[in-house]
């Protein structure tokens, strides 16, 4: 499928070996459509061709990239998805690791045990957050909030469904 949107690019934003534009898109009302003001990323590995055009745009002057994503894990900003306090317990040599490569800017040691570490984040539980949590496997479980640890258990019983399932 072919879009041709024009957009306006914000900024450019690394994340797991890719590189992503942030578009902004305005269109403003017409009799037959509302006005439309929203961002949109797009992974430049997957724009098979790009045009400039002529028309001009300034960056609003309340914009700024940092504070955009800060509440992300990657590149998913969450629209309707809170940003809140987020504790994982992490096991064996997987708490030195986090230790040494945190998963956000906000992390934070909670407490420590013979075999653990609690990490301490402030973000928005997004779906490649919860993606990354789970390639953790068993080493790395979510202690708060509920809500995120069912969502988590969820997304591994799915998986395990998938396994299950009869080819």
């Amino acid at each position: 499928m072919t879009i041709k949107p024009n957009f306006e690019p914000y900024c450019l934003k690394l994340f797991n070996q890719r590189w992503y534009v942030l578009a902004h898109f305005h269109r403003d009302a017409t009799n037959d459509k509302d006005e439309q003001d929203y961002f949109a990323t797009y992974s430049f590995d997957r724009i098979q061709s790009m045009t400039l055009t002529e028309i001009k745009f300034e960056v609003r002057e309340d914009f700024d990239a940092q504070e955009y994503f800060g509440e992300c894990y990657g590149i998913y900003a969450g629209g309707d998805v809170e940003a809140q306090r987020i504790v994982i317990r992490a096991y064996n040599d997987q708490r030195f690791y986090l230790r040494d490569l945190p998963l956000h800017h906000s992390q934070k040691d909670l407490q420590r045990g013979d075999n653990y570490i609690d990490y301490e984040y402030y973000m928005r539980p997004t779906i490649d957050f919860c993606s990354h949590l789970l390639s953790f496997g068993k080493h790395v479980e979510v202690i708060e909030p509920q809500s995120l640890r069912e969502n988590i258990v969820e997304m591994a019983t799915e998986i395990i469904q998938t396994y299950n399932s009869e080819k």
